[in-house]
């Protein structure tokens, strides 16, 4: 079956939705379905038309182009241009799945009746960042999920908070680690944060718990594996407490700073999985009550992470597990043995009961 998947961003750019669009995309293409990503041309020389090279075959790419949102949008010529080549797409596809209600919302919602009959359905993938979210978006995501055929949800938050009702529930998927993985790592951080370095990451948090830990005696080395507007602002803050701290920027493969960490601080869904897969602890924390969810509702959170609410709390806990050896060990071999049963073969397997039961 030719499949489309319409995401608002898609490789060359980097993220979780990019991540997760791609490594479902490899595992249909290996069953056999053509699939073909209608996205957004987020950098000017993009080109319209892409083919990305993999392993199980030629996944090709479309590009509409970057418009700000807006009634305006429908007067512009370049925006009729980019439908026309989503449309194509639509055209063609016996199956629509949208990434997220914007590439619905703006791509397809106003030309459907064109495409009479076809198939549409969705994966809900995050939050906007506000607390709480806006009703105008939780209204719109309600509509969108009543004029697809099925839903897939990124997060048992996502029904809490806005009310969704998920035909299928997922955090992504996961691959096994390889021995190679950890090559050159050798003296890796005992304490590694995996993310963005902004504001709704937690990396504040996370040196603030480290220099408390270090001041109590049981500082562990600090990596950061990440990039982001805080950078320089972080920097300044670590020089200021002491605080022995590595920024290394953006990481291609993280597993390797993972390898030998006592602790991983990160609160994305792929990445908590990635650090579990190594047998690793994952700490978190939040700051409004819609990130507490999104953190506690994880499966078994309580007992495979450490989710806390500022920074004192954060240092406590892992001060606790720092000095119980045992203890973090086990939580790191629970975590890493459910991790490994959330692989990307079952996240298709959703798609496809998702699409056979539409």
């Amino acid at each position: 079956m030719k499949v489309v998947m319409a995401c608002w961003r898609f490789h060359p750019h980097a993220g979780g939705v990019e991540r997760h669009v791609l490594e479902v995309s490899r595992r249909l293409m290996r069953r056999g379905h053509e699939v073909v990503v209608v996205t957004e041309a987020h950098e000017p020389d993009l080109p319209v038309r892409d083919v990305l090279e993999l392993p199980e075959g030629r996944l090709e790419i479309r590009r509409v182009p970057r418009l700000e949102h807006g009634r305006a949008r429908f007067l512009r010529p370049a925006w009729w241009r980019g439908w026309a080549r989503a449309g194509a797409a639509f055209r063609e596809a016996g199956l629509l799945h949208f990434h997220d209600y914007p590439p619905y919302l703006y791509w397809f919602l106003p030309v459907r009746w064109l495409f009479p009959g076809k198939p549409a359905f969705v994966t809900f993938h995050g939050w906007e960042g506000a607390c709480p979210p806006d009703p105008r978006v939780v209204r719109i995501r309600r509509w969108v999920e009543r004029w697809t055929r099925g839903n897939i949800c990124v997060g048992a938050f996502i029904p809490v908070w806005y009310g969704t009702r998920c035909r299928h529930l997922t955090y992504g998927g996961v691959e096994a680690p390889s021995p190679a993985a950890a090559e050159g790592s050798e003296g890796t951080s005992g304490l590694v944060f995996l993310g963005r370095l902004a504001e709704d990451t937690g990396v504040r948090q996370c040196l603030e718990a480290s220099a408390l830990l270090q001041r109590q005696g049981v500082g562990i080395p600090l990596t950061l594996c990440g990039d982001g507007p805080l950078r320089g602002e972080l920097e300044a803050r670590a020089e200021v407490l002491g605080l022995q701290a590595k920024f290394l920027g953006w990481v291609r493969e993280p597993a390797r700073e993972l390898a030998h960490a006592k602790l991983v601080f990160t609160s994305g869904y792929l990445a908590i999985l990635e650090a579990m897969v190594q047998g690793k602890v994952v700490c978190a924390t939040y700051d409004n009550p819609l990130k507490e969810d999104y953190l506690r509702l994880f499966p078994e959170a309580e007992s495979r992470m450490v989710v806390a609410g500022d920074a004192e709390s954060l240092a406590a806990r892992m001060a606790g597990l720092l000095a119980d050896p045992g203890h973090l060990r086990v939580m790191g071999e629970e975590a890493g043995a459910w991790a490994l049963t959330q692989t990307w073969d079952r996240v298709a397997d959703l798609y496809e009961d998702l699409w056979g039961r539409g």
